[in-house]
């Protein structure tokens, strides 16, 4: 893929009272496709029906994915805040 990377902003503590108060794990979450002065004009070309997917190893929460319909050369789009659907019983075990 291009130079595209997902910029996120997070919380480095995380409970089952934060999940419970809706506190979300990530404050936001950016996609930035990135341009360089090196880059030719064949590379700055938009990119289309891109899938940003989220997830976990070992699994924590429920995949997330948020389909992207376009970005521009030097454009960074912000993808919608989601509550992570993280299983109780998970998270009596991870407290």
């Amino acid at each position: 893929m291009k130079n595209i990377a997902l910029v996120l902003d997070y919380n480095r503590t995380y409970s089952l009272a934060a999940q419970q108060n809706a506190y979300p794990l990530f404050r936001s979450l950016r996609l930035h496709y990135h341009v360089s002065d090196n880059d030719s004009p064949q590379d700055l070309s938009p990119l289309r029906d891109l899938v940003v997917r989220l997830m976990a190893v070992p699994e924590f929460f429920a995949v997330e994915e948020w389909p992207v319909d376009e970005i521009n050369p030097g454009q960074t789009i912000s993808l919608q805040k989601r509550p992570l659907n993280i299983p109780h019983f998970l998270q009596v075990v991870l407290n």
